[in-house]
């Protein structure tokens, strides 16, 4: 969200930007109050998250046709989709085992086995770039 809504800052648009938070802060106050009495915390952060994918999308629609910046699209859209697709391998492994003295090793471990494949995932198609990097760039 905040990369994308630079271009109203550099094409002194502010305005938009200042609509696009204010819808934001409609979709959120109205989620709240819709979603907290059902499901709690859980509901505020779908409020949330409804919010900031709102803001991510106008941002990006207004700012390329304002402000075009060429985004690695296919790229994004492919590791969004990887870390959904973790974060569900994640929670079927966790709903699969439930022993109770074990659930809690298992949950965190394979939590962090996802986050080592997506950070593997990551290190081997950006390696490139990364080797570019003062201090990162000496692991590569």
């Amino acid at each position: 969200y905040y990369n994308l809504s630079v271009w109203y800052k550099l094409t002194n648009k502010n305005l938009y930007g200042a609509y696009i938070t204010l819808a934001g802060a409609v979709i959120t106050i109205v989620l709240n109050m819709t979603l907290i009495p059902h499901f709690h915390y859980y509901g505020a952060a779908w409020a949330t998250f409804a919010c900031y994918a709102y803001m991510m999308v106008a941002n990006y629609m207004q700012g390329q046709r304002h402000y075009p910046i060429p985004y690695a699209k296919k790229k994004l859209l492919a590791y969004l989709s990887v870390s959904v697709l973790l974060f569900f391998a994640h929670e079927a492994l966790i709903t699969w085992v439930a022993w109770e003295n074990f659930h809690q090793y298992w949950y965190y471990g394979t939590g962090l086995a996802c986050l080592g494949l997506f950070t593997w995932l990551i290190a081997t198609v950006e390696r490139k770039e990364l080797k570019l990097l003062p201090v990162i760039g000496k692991f590569f």
